[in-house]
């Protein structure tokens, strides 16, 4: 009778075990890798696995981002005669993920030699600089639940005091009803949003043609009602219907509404491509959206002029774009444009970087290190205030696939400072004004200029003490003209100082324009012009 009943024990375990093997290839096979993942893990603690449900157990970790877990399986697996080179690449990406960079490289070196299916030459870069870059001093980051219950929540722009974001609702087969489950809507729609100063989302209406259009990003057009957005129609029968494609449509502020929507000039139509995420400058002179087709190496960035109440034929940012995607621009102001690319080094997926932007022109690139980039998707930063940004994030431990992150940077608390050390005193004897120079008619930086670390290291223990940056131009142009672009010069440098550390309100920024040249000429020559065209930095030690 013992026998039996152990026998039969026996059965119901191999029964139990075997359905839940199956179950986790089911799921492997729907390309549902979370519940694939969980049900190999389960059954690995009543049986072994082979050495190909082995691979899917790790592929599954690898697609969730569960680093912790498929690390230690992609590392056996490697070790295996009878391993693709995919899973170098696997191993490579997981031990990056848990800053592994010695390993991490090894593994992509190893797949770089084994497999071109993947570039992972940036990925052997990054591995190479990670460990040298050191975390941003902040002082809060949060994903607020209220303001991330859809599935995906995107920043937009922060127009007029109010902040504009992208959020996915769902639609049952009819295209009518509003669905609570968006996993479980046929129909998923992107649908612009504001916050209200409640702190509440509030939908934006929409006055169109077509109720089932999905609008994922939105640009205003400033002195105007008019807005450059990007749309698709999903349950379009043409392809090139389905694909985003950017439009002109009018804002109404007094209902919050979009109406009137008509084909932009560079829609994406006129060469079939798709175009999103389009952003405009302060002024309203330039736009920047992203294009990606048969003629772009991946989503590449292009630009385009104002041309009285239109808009020029749009041309490609060449400085900028890689043979990997580059998306997400977004201005700040009128000369910083920030974007988010997988082709130079970063920690992870889609990084967010930032250039100075002057017609086109694009000057020395900035990486903002941790916590605004992470291991995954990062994109569409936008500053609040001084102290405070927003960006979008689909890094683990989030709400939905994608969050709106808030972040706040270190409060400077004005307390009295006695400036009795040696340090201080050393310090303020043999400081010297920096000039920054510029070429011609630019703003952007061509060089990078000295080391800052010892102004940032002395601007952190002395937070009274502030730095002014003078911007100057030569006498070639118009008065009007050169006050602007001394402020350019001004602006971009304090915006390159600030990414090295020293916070915005200890930077004060001024042009003098051409009016109180740093070297007076008479007869000028190129010389005696080039040592105007300056940026100067000054400080005011307290």
């Amino acid at each position: 009778m013992r026998i039996s009943i152990v026998a039969l024990l026996l059965s119901l375990s191999f029964g139990a075990s075997a359905q839940s093997l199956n179950e986790a290839r089911g799921y492997f096979d729907n390309y549902e890798y979370g519940k694939a993942a969980s049900a190999y893990d389960s059954y690995s603690k009543m049986k072994s696995l082979s050495l190909d449900d082995y691979k899917k157990w790790a592929y599954s970790c690898f697609v969730i981002g569960d680093n912790a877990k498929g690390f230690p399986l992609a590392d056996s697996i490697i070790q295996t005669r009878e391993v693709e080179p995919l899973f170098f690449y696997i191993h490579g990406e997981m031990a990056m993920g848990l800053g592994k960079y010695e390993e991490a490289e090894a593994s992509f070196t190893k797949y770089q030699k084994l497999d071109n299916e993947y570039d992972v030459s940036v990925k052997i870069q990054s591995c190479q600089q990670i460990p040298s870059w050191k975390e941003q001093e902040y002082n809060t980051l949060s994903n607020p639940l209220g303001l991330n219950d859809s599935k995906a929540n995107m920043v937009g722009q922060y127009y007029n005091d109010v902040l504009f974001v992208f959020r996915e609702v769902g639609k049952d087969s009819t295209g009518n009803n509003a669905s609570e489950n968006v996993d479980e809507a046929p129909l998923v729609l992107a649908r612009p949003y504001y916050i209200s100063n409640e702190g509440q989302l509030q939908a934006i209406g929409l006055n169109s043609e077509d109720p089932n259009i999905s609008i994922s990003s939105m640009a205003f057009v400033p002195g105007s009602n008019q807005v450059v957005l990007s749309a698709s129609k999903p349950l379009a029968n043409e392809s090139i219907d389905r694909a985003p494609h950017l439009y002109l449509a009018n804002f109404n502020w007094d209902e919050m509404s979009i109406d009137s929507l008509e084909l932009a000039p560079f829609s994406g139509y006129e060469d079939t491509t798709s175009c999103t995420h389009p952003t405009i400058n302060k002024s309203g002179t330039h736009l920047v959206f992203a294009k990606e087709g048969e003629y772009t190496a991946a989503s590449d960035l292009y630009y385009s002029e104002r041309k009285g109440n239109g808009w020029s034929a749009a041309k490609p940012l060449r400085k900028i774009n890689t043979a990997f995607d580059e998306m997400f621009p977004k201005f700040s102001g009128d000369s910083i444009l920030f974007f988010s690319s997988d082709g130079y080094p970063g920690y992870g997926a889609l990084d967010i970087f930032s250039v100075a932007f002057n017609n086109g022109e694009i000057g020395e690139r900035n990486h903002p290190n941790a916590p605004v980039n992470s291991l995954m998707d990062d994109f569409n930063f936008v500053w609040l205030s001084q102290d405070s940004a927003v960006f979008s994030s689909n890094r683990i431990g989030g709400h939905g696939d994608d969050d709106l992150y808030f972040i706040g940077y270190r409060k400077i608390e004005i307390l009295p400072v006695v400036p009795d050390s040696s340090d201080f005193d050393d310090f303020v004897a043999n400081w010297k004004n920096v000039n920054i120079y510029f070429n011609f008619d630019k703003y952007d930086l061509e060089k990078d200029f000295a080391k800052m670390d010892d102004l940032v290291t002395f601007l952190s223990h002395y937070p009274n003490s502030k730095i002014t940056i003078e911007g100057h131009t030569d006498s070639r142009g118009s008065n009007e003209y050169n006050m602007k672009l001394g402020y350019n010069r001004a602006e971009t440098v304090k915006n390159e100082l600030v990414t090295r550390g020293i916070h915005p309100s200890q930077i004060e920024i001024t042009s003098k324009g051409e009016t109180q040249p740093p070297h007076e000429c008479q007869k000028c020559s190129e010389a005696d012009y080039a040592l105007n065209r300056v940026a100067i930095i000054s400080l005011d030690a307290k």
